[in-house]
C-alpha cells in the first residue's frame, strides 16, 4: 500500500468512525429526548395541565421540583418545593409538596432531615389522615410508641375509614400481647376494608397466639387465597415462631397450594 492508497484509507477510517460515532450520540440523544418526555407526560399528569396552563404559581414550582427528581436532581427538587410551601397554598397541596419535600431527603439518604420534614408537615396540615399515619410511622420507626399511638389515633378522629391507623394500632396490641385488644382494630380495619389481605393475616397471628387454631388456619386460607404480594409465608414463620412454645402445629396437614 503506497502513501497515498494508506491516506486514503485513513480519511476514509476516520470518516466511518465519526459517522458510528455520531449514530451513537445521536441514538443517546433520542433516548434522552424520550426520556425527558416521558418525565414531562409524568409530571403534567401529576400536577394537572390545567393548574400550569392558568398560571398557578404553586403548581409550576412543584411540576419544576418533580421533573428535577425525576432527573435526580433532589438538592433542587427539594428547593422548588421549598419554595412552593412558601406561597399560600391550600391543604391538599400543602400536604402534596411536603410529600415530595420528604421523599427528597430520604432519597438524599438524610433521615434527620427526613424527619423534620413529616414534622412539619403535620403542623402545616395538622388534620391530614395521610400526613398523620405517615408521622407515627417515622416515630415508631424511632421506638416513640406513645406519641405514634397518639397521631395514629389523631388520623383516626379527622378519617375514621383510614385502615393503615387501624391496622398499625393493632399490630402494636398485638407485640405488646395485647391480642384481645389488637383483634378489636384489626376487625375495625375489615369493616372499612374488608379484603385487606395483611388485617387478615394479623388476624391470624392473634389466634394462633390464643390458641384458637382452627380460625388461624382458616384465617391464613382466606388471605392465601387473594394475597397478590407473596406475604405468606412471612405470615406462617411469624406464626410458627409464637407456636414454638406450645406442641400445636398449624401447617402439618397444610394443603400444597399454600406451600
Amino acid at each position: 500500500m503506497n502513501f497515498n492508497e494508506l491516506t486514503l484509507f485513513l480519511i476514509t477510517f476516520a470518516g466511518l468512525f465519526l459517522m458510528v460515532v455520531g449514530y451513537i450520540g445521536m441514538l443517546e440523544g433520542i433516548q434522552k429526548l424520550k426520556k425527558h418526555l416521558a418525565f414531562k407526560k409524568d409530571a403534567l399528569k401529576i400536577i394537572g395541565k390545567d393548574a400550569i396552563r392558568y398560571g398557578d404559581k404553586g403548581a409550576k414550582l412543584a411540576y419544576k421540583g418533580i421533573m428535577k427528581y425525576y432527573n435526580e436532581k433532589y438538592i433542587a427538587s427539594a428547593e422548588y418545593f421549598e419554595q412552593a410551601l412558601k406561597l399560600n397554598l391550600d391543604d391538599h397541596n400543602t400536604a402534596f409538596c411536603y410529600e415530595w419535600l420528604a421523599h427528597c431527603y430520604y432519597k438524599l439518604d438524610k433521615p434527620d432531615e427526613y424527619k423534620k420534614i413529616r414534622f412539619r408537615a403535620v403542623q402545616a396540615v395538622p388534620t391530614n389522615d395521610e400526613v398523620l399515619v405517615i408521622y407515627a410511622a417515622c416515630l415508631a420507626d424511632r421506638g416513640d410508641f406513645k406519641n405514634a399511638e397518639y397521631y395514629y389515633n389523631q388520623a383516626i378522629k379527622y378519617n375514621p375509614n383510614n385502615v393503615n391507623a387501624y391496622r398499625t394500632l393493632g399490630l402494636m396490641e398485638q407485640t405488646r400481647g395485647n391480642y384481645e385488644k389488637a383483634l378489636q382494630f384489626l376487625d375495625t380495619a375489615l369493616k372499612v376494608c374488608e379484603q385487606d389481605i395483611t388485617s387478615i393475616y394479623e388476624k391470624a397471628v392473634c389466634c394462633a397466639a390464643m390458641g384458637e387454631y382452627q380460625k388461624a388456619e382458616e384465617l391464613m386460607t382466606r388471605a392465601a387465597a387473594a394475597d397478590e404480594n407473596n406475604q405468606y409465608e412471612h405470615y406462617k414463620t411469624k406464626i410458627q415462631n409464637i407456636l414454638k412454645i406450645s406442641e400445636h402445629d398449624l401447617f402439618k396437614e397444610e394443603g400444597s397450594s399454600n406451600s
